[in-house]
């Protein structure tokens, strides 16, 4: 005899509603959740079911990854699978870093290089090649300090997103880098290569360099694309269901 679905197991005993966190244990799948209304079977994991499994991420799969988060980022983390976890991710995520560190070092470089011609001064091969690294390197890290940050968040609002959780959205969410990196390149670009707001920025000695404070605000408007998608990721899987027979 072939196995129930699961929509006739769910809810288990430790079964959420997946939109207010109330407790399902005692209902049966066609009932509503008595608190918010949300129809029980929707919290089921049977409604789960985006998922990206194997040992190897291939390149079409990282593209489509890209679209689906970037583009349908609250149906895709609505539908991702929470009780599966495997290297995907965290391919992912380098992958996605590796190329917003090639993007945003490739616009800075060719458009001072080749596009214009510079009124300052030029960005040299090697220091597109230094900004490349550092910027592979630091979004790798503020995505695993942010996997932190979130599992500790969670853990202090009563929300299911354990570190593995946590891990696998903001790998996913990390393609937010991208549009961060071409906005962060374009804005170094017209300061170095136009000399944007540079007569203000040279009458302006002292404590603060009005420069750096520019970069800054660049880094924190890239920055935020990515910390949007994690937010949206991290409210569409806080109370979300596992398959039954996951420990």
């Amino acid at each position: 005899m072939s196995d129930p679905p699961p929509t006739q197991t769910f809810p288990t005993e430790d079964a959420l509603c997946e939109r207010c966190g109330y407790p399902l244990k005692g209902l049966t799948s066609d009932a509503v959740c008595p608190e918010c209304g949300y129809a029980v079977a929707q919290s089921s994991p049977a409604k789960r079911t985006l998922d990206f499994a194997g040992p190897w991420l291939t390149l079409k799969l990282q593209f489509r990854m890209m679209h689906l988060f970037l583009f349908h980022p609250k149906q895709s983390f609505r539908s991702l699978v929470v009780s599966r976890d495997n290297l995907i991710p965290e391919q992912y995520l380098f992958r996605t870093s590796f190329l917003a560190g090639l993007m945003l070092s490739a616009i800075v470089y060719l458009g001072s290089a080749f596009i214009i011609t510079p009124r300052y001064h030029t960005i040299s091969l090697l220091s597109a090649m230094w900004l490349f690294v550092l910027t592979a390197i630091g979004i790798s890290l503020l995505t695993f300090i942010e996997m932190m940050g979130v599992t500790a968040f969670s853990r202090r609002r009563g929300w299911r997103v354990p570190f593995p959780l946590a891990m696998r959205v903001c790998c996913l969410a990390s393609v937010g880098w991208l549009p961060g990196a071409v906005l962060a390149g374009l804005g170094i670009w017209m300061i170095q290569a136009f000399g944007v707001g540079r007569p203000w920025f040279d009458h302006l000695f002292g404590l603060v360099r009005v420069g750096w404070l520019v970069y800054g605000g660049l880094f924190v408007l890239s920055f935020l694309w990515f910390e949007t998608l994690v937010w949206i990721g991290v409210r569409q899987v806080r109370y979300a269901n596992a398959e039954p027979d996951t420990p």
